[in-house]
């Protein structure tokens, strides 16, 4: 055998507990991917992508600026309603009833304004505010400052930590809690926390609405009558209704006196006598001085009524001056309200009258219990007579006997049949010292012709027929045409800028508007 000995120079030994050697990993470089040719598909579709994502890109940030624009806008225009209604007095009446608004013939007597007016009421705003309807009559006198370009102020006065202030009016006024002074100068004029409600009935115990802008009105237009007529309610007959028509002249600024004709004689300042509805006749002596009074050539007002019975006395005076009158009670079987045969509706027949001014064709004036009312002939050309109201074709009297029981109201055979006078006008004029005088005598059938009830309604020509009674028997006072404003549903608290609308205006829209904004820009983020 032959045995080679290895190299020396060549041959490495092992090396003893030596790890072995690990391979080598070869890496490798992944190819990019081809460039997609131009003008082919892929190329389109990935440039479109590219304009997709900066298009989402662009409107989402535009979005999101167009949101914090509106959001400031709302804000600063909040801002702006804020300082103009503090300024200007811009508020919102969202309510049905338009109860916290003022009438058009108030807003344009407060325009035409020129006299300082302060309304002193004697009770703290929160209080008064906080009774019912105190927030709309609260509202209501503050549109008398706004209205009036400041020349109207409110003025607040609690009365227990302002006693002395309190007796400086209690002298000249009565005041109570709630009372309202109006004052002008030197003069006054005072209004009850009664004054101020329309009530249910005359119990006064149930309040259905509000009367403050009547008596305000009326309160700020006698603040410009130098010599206020006088009116003379005459008593001491057991009338019906005098009480409800001194009111109604007490609130068109006539100063109102009551007279007993069996004591008293009639004050030469007074310028128009009532009667109504006296149920006792006068004796001789009182009608001795009605006729001295008519001779004066001063009005007189004489309202019947089918409560009354046969005045011998009185219908004979009466007959003189053209109108006769029937112990009867007047029914209507179609022309009626509510369904009662004795409230009757009644049209006016001289359309051209001032005092039948303001009705219009379909006006009817309501009169319940009328007594029928006749023309008569009056041989003195002296006298003219003119009917302004009648009942309608369709009515009829029923026999009213004393102290007797209508059983029923339906027609039946041997009722008189209609049409009756509900309103008639006398006048008697001569010619004095080159000077043309008269006196005027208004009868009407009925004082329930002139019930709050029926005078508040939107309906009938009531209230416009008794404020053309007053305005035409003195020109010197004007009185406005406002009815109380009656609230059906239940009291709302929203009006202009109350706290619940503001905290809306304010927070609870534009915080909708901010979180809307920043769900849309999420959205917009995460496509």
């Amino acid at each position: 055998m032959n045995n080679k000995t290895p190299d020396k120079r060549t041959y490495k030994a092992p090396v003893k507990n030596a790890a072995a050697k690990k391979p080598e990993t070869k890496i490798t470089k992944k190819a990019a991917p081809a460039k997609a040719a131009e003008g082919s598909l892929r190329a389109k579709f990935s440039k479109f992508n590219f304009k997709l994502k900066k298009q989402r890109l662009k409107y989402g940030s535009l979005a999101t600026v167009m949101s914090l624009l509106l959001v400031t806008a709302v804000i600063l225009g909040n801002v702006l309603v804020g300082i103009v209604t503090d300024k200007y007095g811009l508020k919102f009446d969202m309510t049905s009833e338009q109860r916290f608004e003022l009438s058009d013939a108030t807003i344009d007597m407060l325009e035409e304004l020129d006299k300082e007016v302060t309304l002193h009421v004697f009770m703290t705003e929160e209080n008064f505010r906080s009774m019912t309807y105190g927030n709309e009559m609260a509202e209501i006198m503050y549109g008398y400052e706004v209205h009036s370009g400041g020349k109207v102020t409110v003025n607040y006065v609690d009365p227990v930590r302002n006693p002395g202030f309190v007796h400086k009016y209690e002298s000249i006024v009565e005041i109570s809690n709630g009372s309202i002074v109006i004052e002008s100068g030197e003069k006054y004029r005072a209004l009850s926390l009664t004054d101020l409600y329309y009530w249910y009935d005359s119990t006064q115990t149930s309040a259905v609405g509000v009367s403050i802008e009547r008596r305000l009105s009326n309160s700020i237009l006698y603040m410009d009558v130098e010599n206020p007529p006088t009116a003379a309610i005459l008593t001491g007959h057991s009338s019906v209704g005098g009480n409800n028509l001194a009111q109604k002249f007490y609130e068109a600024n006539y100063n109102v006196i009551s007279l007993n004709l069996m004591t008293d004689e009639i004050p030469d300042e007074v310028s128009v006598l009532i009667e109504c509805c006296p149920t006792t006749d006068y004796t001789e002596s009182e009608i001795l001085k009605l006729e001295k009074y008519f001779k004066t050539y001063r009005d007189f007002i004489f309202i019947a009524g089918a409560d009354a019975p046969k005045l011998t006395n009185l219908e004979l005076l009466f007959r003189e001056w053209g109108v006769e009158f029937d112990n009867s009670l007047v029914c209507d079987s179609q022309y009626r309200v509510g369904g009662n045969y004795v409230n009757v509706a009644t049209v006016a027949t001289a359309t051209d009258h001032n005092l039948t001014a303001g009705f219009g064709t379909m006006k009817y004036v309501i009169a319940p219990y009328s007594k029928p009312m006749t023309i008569v002939p009056i041989s003195s050309d002296l006298y003219s007579v003119t009917e302004l109201l009648q009942t309608s074709p369709s009515s009829y009297a029923k026999v009213k006997e004393d102290n007797a029981t209508i059983e029923s109201y339906e027609q039946a055979e041997g009722d008189e049949v209609g049409p009756f006078s509900s309103a008639i006008l006398t006048t008697y004029s001569q010619i004095v010292n080159n000077k043309t005088v008269s006196s005027n005598l208004l009868f009407i059938s009925t004082p329930y012709m002139f019930e709050a009830s029926i005078m508040e309604s939107d309906s009938y020509g009531n209230m416009r027929f008794l404020t053309n009674i007053i305005n035409e028997f003195n020109p010197g006072v004007t009185t406005l045409d406002i009815k109380s404003k009656r609230f059906t549903d239940p009291e709302l608290e929203v009006i202009g800028n109350d706290l619940s609308v503001m905290l809306v205006l304010l927070c609870a829209i534009p915080a909708v508007i901010i979180i809307m904004g920043i769900v849309v820009w999420y959205r917009r983020k995460n496509r």
